[in-house]
């Protein structure tokens, strides 16, 4: 483990920045993110601390943004055959 700016982590995470823009969603939960000269190239560097504090507003997070996909999805499903079949095939797994 890693101390980083006062809070306990697992060390970094690098990703290249294809995987780095995908990973936007996560912004704010990191203590640093730079770009970083690895033996893979330049990286994105990212350090999320693994606290109990930021555990819970990842999934606090985490359950908004399903709850929000799901109400798109049920709002979409009238006008899109492809929704409707995934709702349906969900309601019955």
């Amino acid at each position: 483990m890693v101390q980083n700016r006062g809070f306990l982590t697992r060390g970094p995470i690098y990703m290249d920045d294809t995987q780095a823009e995908g990973f936007g969603i996560y912004q704010n939960f990191l203590v640093y993110c730079d770009e970083t000269l690895t033996g893979n190239g330049e990286q994105t560097e990212m350090v999320i601390p693994s606290d109990q504090k930021t555990f819970d507003k990842w999934l606090t997070f985490m359950n908004k943004t399903n709850l929000d996909f799901e109400q798109d999805l049920w709002r979409e499903q009238r006008t899109n055959p492809a929704i409707r079949r995934y709702l349906k095939s969900r309601a019955h797994s």
